[in-house]
């Protein structure tokens, strides 16, 4: 996420989101998406993208900034990258559980944080983001918020009360513009399909009480209790949010759709859709996909679907990332990809992204580098987190080209 740097008021705001836990068919000549209303929600509804053969962008085929280490340490483990306006770097790594500033062509600028449990320390470091020019907010999966003041040594730490998510899991998925937090918190029952809360805005004034819901979203139902743990649904859809400036997206996959919601006091909820037949899972995409599982996966993939039949189709996307624009790209699937069972040579090619504007209105498709996790959308440039055979991670920028300029 790539956003422009608020002033920071006092006390601070967070947003708590509570998560639990082939060929494509031709889309329809018309490009000009149909907007209604629906018991107050905007739904964008669109049968084709609206790029003329001129218009598509591009993603550069070589990175023009990659990081493989800081300070002479390689880092791994990376967990948030944002950007502020004059081209910062926040990045957050679980290697030495701390977080850095590195200068737009990547000297690193400052760094703090480190493993423990004292005051500005990490357990879990799960994420951070700039909340003005001065300040930036880092989360612990252990419920720590804390506030480090940039450009001097003020720290500040909030507790986030662990009895409003009985047995949660917080991690930060990024801050509005005004300064509140989207942190996504789950908690799982094997024992019900139920859905999760999603959206709770929780102010951090002392017991960080007065939540307001956003939306309500489903979550991947248990397939089989496998000793004293649950797979999820294997190769079903699952949640996926961003955070951009204003608005938090979210899509589940089982609808090439995406609710985007303001939260208050400009609240507004909207739906941007495209009409599009999913990506039918053939016998020999099944095939390559046990086949390249080691022995222990396949034997854990045998006793998962026992009870389960296989599915039919690919989710339509599984990735959604709020670009700087206001708009938000979708990763399409194009293959089996399950959380759960890695294939011994993962397929590492590139990614095609489905692009909406800020409006709704489905642009087209952007295709990435193979191996790269896409964590920022500028005007110009993506910038993510890329993987070589090894498992060894680099920060990369690309340049982003807009046909039709």
């Amino acid at each position: 996420m790539s956003r422009a740097c608020a002033r920071l008021a006092i006390p601070l705001s967070l947003v708590v989101l509570a998560s639990a836990c082939g060929e494509e068919a031709p889309e329809a000549a018309s490009s000009a998406p149909v907007v209604r209303d629906s018991a107050g929600i905007r739904i964008v509804e669109n049968h084709a993208p609206s790029w003329g053969e001129e218009e598509a962008w591009t993603v550069a085929a070589e990175p023009d900034l990659a990081i493989a280490e800081i300070a002479g340490v390689p880092i791994y483990r990376i967990g948030s990258i944002d950007v502020d306006t004059s081209g910062r770097m926040l990045v957050t790594h679980q290697s030495e559980q701390e977080v850095v500033i590195l200068a737009p062509d990547g000297p690193l600028e400052r760094r703090f944080g480190r493993r423990g449990e004292g005051p500005g320390e990490f357990t879990r470091l799960t994420g951070a983001y700039w909340v003005d020019g001065d300040s930036v907010l880092a989360v612990d999966a252990a419920g720590r918020v804390t506030a480090f003041e940039v450009d001097g040594d003020g720290l500040r730490t909030t507790s986030v009360p662990m009895d409003l998510w009985a047995e949660a899991a917080l991690s930060l998925l990024g801050s509005l513009a005004d300064g509140r937090l989207i942190l996504d918190g789950w908690r799982y029952d094997p024992r019900s399909e139920g859905t999760y809360e999603f959206g709770q805005i929780v102010s951090t004034s002392p017991g960080l009480d007065d939540p307001t819901h956003l939306v309500t979203m489903p979550f991947s139902v248990c397939a089989q209790a496998l000793g004293d743990g649950c797979i999820v649904e294997t190769f079903g859809p699952l949640v996926t949010m961003d955070v951009g400036d204003s608005v938090v997206a979210a899509g589940f996959g089982t609808a090439y759709e995406v609710r985007v919601e303001t939260p208050p006091p400009l609240a507004s909820s909207e739906i941007w859709r495209l009409v599009r037949e999913p990506v039918e899972v053939t016998d020999e995409m099944w095939g390559a996909y046990r086949g390249a599982l080691d022995d222990g996966g396949k034997e854990v993939l045998d006793e998962v679907m026992r009870d389960q039949s296989r599915p039919g189709s690919l989710p339509h996307f599984r990735a959604l990332v709020v670009a700087e624009s206001g708009g938000v790209w979708v990763r399409e699937e194009e293959r089996i990809d399950s959380r759960f069972f890695t294939p011994a040579e993962p397929d590492r090619g590139p990614r095609s992204w489905g692009v909406f504007d800020r409006n709704g209105t489905f642009l087209g498709r952007v295709r990435t580098p193979a191996s790269f996790d896409l964590h920022v959308i500028a005007d110009d440039y993506v910038l993510g987190v890329h993987r070589d055979e090894f498992d060894v991670e680099t920060i990369r920028r690309y340049r982003l080209s807009r046909g039709g300029g």
